[in-house]
């Protein structure tokens, strides 16, 4: 187990709550009424995807589903269109599917308890935790890039690239709560400053996630599968029902991979096939 001194969790602690006061993001359309339903929303569309782009996407999406049972009753096609743009699309199936359980299961009340939000769809570890600490203020260990960041910075000096384990950043960030009691007392707040702190510092001194044994790089967009299967789907809400061969001829790519994506676009219901027509 890393061992950490007091020294280092003071000058976080300085650090963190410093800039927090100075520059922290509370006007988040998403932070300035975090009830569970805006959490989960925001905490789906934040995957992968930078704040500057959600912001307008998460106010578009209020508008038009406020609550969990206007987004469950919404039809799927109309919010895959409203998804259109943010990219990796099952993130909207999830949220929608997410919508039908909590309405139909738990009578439109989100749970807080950790095994049941992980298994909702779409929902991980690290979501689980985010969940937990922004719609509920519990506190809990969890890690994402921007909180990866501020341990990295502050705790650990030129580790070799990928040496890092998550279970041993995720016990470095429980000694620091223990000291902190502040982060304790208001874990919704502290997880505020260490997304913003730990955004600010991404932009000061690189990337410094590469030490983690969970790095990965994003491959790359441009002609990738990703690509094509998102062009699919955009196509299939367009213009759908649609023939399998119209989808391989405007896709200009592989016959063969085409079916593969289709198949796996039906599998998890973003698409349905019948009689060779897609919608």
């Amino acid at each position: 187990m890393k061992r950490i001194s007091r020294k280092q969790k003071e000058a976080l602690e300085h650090d963190l709550w410093s800039y927090y006061k100075d520059h922290g993001r509370g006007k988040l359309p998403w932070r300035t009424r975090p009830t569970p339903y805006r959490v989960v929303v925001s905490e789906i569309m934040l995957q992968q995807t930078q704040v500057s782009r959600v912001e307008g996407y998460f106010r578009d999406w209020m508008n038009k589903y406020p609550s969990w049972k206007a987004l469950a009753r919404a039809p799927l096609r109309e919010v895959l269109l409203s998804w259109q743009g943010l990219g990796y699309n099952r993130r909207g199936k999830y949220l929608h599917d997410i919508a039908q359980v909590v309405s139909n299961t738990y009578g439109g009340r989100l749970p807080s308890d950790r095994k049941l939000l992980e298994a909702l769809p779409g929902i991980g570890h690290y979501t689980a935790g985010s969940i937990r600490a922004f719609a509920f203020d519990i506190p809990d260990e969890f890690l994402e890039t921007n909180i990866r960041t501020v341990l990295f910075y502050h705790f650990y000096t030129s580790p070799t690239p990928k040496t890092v384990s998550d279970s041993e950043l995720l016990g470095v960030l429980e000694k620091y709560i223990a000291y902190d009691s502040r982060a304790r007392a208001h874990p919704r707040e502290f997880y505020y400053a260490l997304m913003d702190y730990g955004a600010y510092l991404k932009q000061r001194v690189g990337n410094l996630n590469k030490q983690s044994k969970s790095y990965t790089k994003q491959s790359r967009f441009e002609g990738s599968r990703r690509q094509l299967r998102a062009g699919i789907l955009r196509y299939v809400l367009h213009n759908g029902p649609v023939n399998e061969a119209r989808i391989v001829e405007q896709s200009h790519r592989e016959e063969e991979l085409v079916r593969e994506l289709l198949c796996e676009l039906v599998k998890e219901g973003s698409i349905t096939k019948h009689n060779n027509m897609y919608q």
